[in-house]
């Protein structure tokens, strides 16, 4: 099974790297229409312009961002989601080659954030490092009798960052680097096959048995939206690692400066962004995507559609269930929506950082 699962990886790799886009269709308005302005869409827009590709980017709401936005309150600036973005190590951050390539990486001022957090548990608490080298320290010294564990954990998250760097190298376009890089490490692609198809909580069930230090490291949780039975141990294992290995960074001017950076890049390149307008369709012609129509009654033809929205909701309200295959739509129906967020967003009259020295995040 393994061997097949690896066989399959290695043909889609190549299969990637020769891969292109069909001939435009003839008489559509633009190249691609892009529908929501989040980090995704507007990463996929800024790409495609500067392609010299036609983009329409269309987003609902007035400002371009989604999760990586904020919003003014009185004297108040709130984050919206974003507390922390990880990979912009000048030297091995995995984001760098990323940013660059949609050339807002010199728009961007970073500042690492080191410590982490302060994480209060049952009985203890822990101040956590962003270094992971400092870390593991720090938990051999809470966990001497976990120390194996621990070594075994540090050694799949050195396996995943391999793969994740092959990732990159093949997302920038160099293929032959990635291919070689995979090919390398056969050992890596064994080991993270090996944790495929984990459970956060059966992931760190094969390095540890203590209780406190599963608490410890779970602490990501409240990021990921739900608890460790139900989260993907590699979705756990990437995130630790793009953290812990790659910096733990914040922006001035917070998310926002990411996106309006990648709206300048679009508009500059002469693509368009249409703001509080919705989608509500896309016109399916053929078999294929042929463009969208809007809540407003205009409709805007296109050789691609991207979708940023949540399959869900593109498959069953843009696209429509009449236009799917009865394998592909019987898979859809059985995804779960995730959990809801309530977040309270508070200003205060009063500079509390004396009682967190040293702490952004609590």
């Amino acid at each position: 099974m393994k061997r097949t699962v690896l066989l399959i990886m290695i043909i889609s790799i190549f299969s990637l790297a020769s891969c292109r886009p069909d001939n435009d269709a003839p008489g559509a308005d633009y190249d691609v229409i892009v529908v929501g302005a989040g980090g995704g869409g507007l990463a996929a827009a800024t790409r495609l312009s500067l392609a010299g590709k036609r983009v329409l980017l269309i987003e609902q709401h007035s400002k371009v961002g989604g999760y990586m936005s904020s919003f003014e309150r009185g004297d108040y600036t709130f984050e919206v989601s974003l507390h922390a973005i990880n990979g912009l190590d000048p030297q091995k951050g995995l984001m760098v080659p990323l940013l660059k390539d949609l050339e807002i990486y010199d728009k961007l001022k970073p500042t690492r954030l080191d410590p982490m957090y302060k994480a209060f548990y049952d009985g203890f608490s822990m101040v956590v490092p962003a270094d992971a080298e400092e870390y593991r320290g720090m938990l051999i010294e809470k966990f001497p009798h976990e120390k194996e564990g621990i070594d075994g954990f540090y050694a799949a998250i050195g396996h995943l960052l391999t793969l994740m760097d092959a990732n990159s190298l093949l997302t920038n376009g160099e293929y032959l680097s990635g291919i070689w890089k995979i090919l390398s490490n056969p050992r890596a692609m064994f080991a993270v096959i090996s944790c495929a198809n984990l459970t956060m909580a059966e992931f760190l069930d094969k390095f540890f048995t203590d209780k406190a230090l599963h608490s410890v490291m779970a602490s990501y949780t409240g990021m990921l939206g739900d608890g460790p039975e139900n989260i993907a141990g590699m979705v756990f294992a990437g995130m630790w690692a793009a953290y812990h290995q790659n910096g733990c960074y914040y922006l001035e001017g917070g998310s926002q400066s990411i996106s309006s950076a990648l709206e300048e890049v679009i508009r500059k390149n002469a693509g368009e962004i249409l703001l509080s307008t919705r989608v509500t369709k896309i016109l399916i012609e053929d078999g294929r995507a042929a463009g969208v129509m809007t809540s407003d009654g205009k409709t805007f033809r296109s050789s691609y559609v991207i979708s940023n929205a949540n399959a869900l909701d593109t498959f069953f309200k843009l696209v429509g269930r009449e236009h799917l295959p009865a394998e592909y739509l019987e898979d859809l129906e059985k995804m779960k929506v995730g959990g809801a967020t309530f977040t309270v967003y508070m200003g205060v009259d009063k500079d509390y950082r004396e009682y967190f020295p040293g702490n952004t995040h609590t």
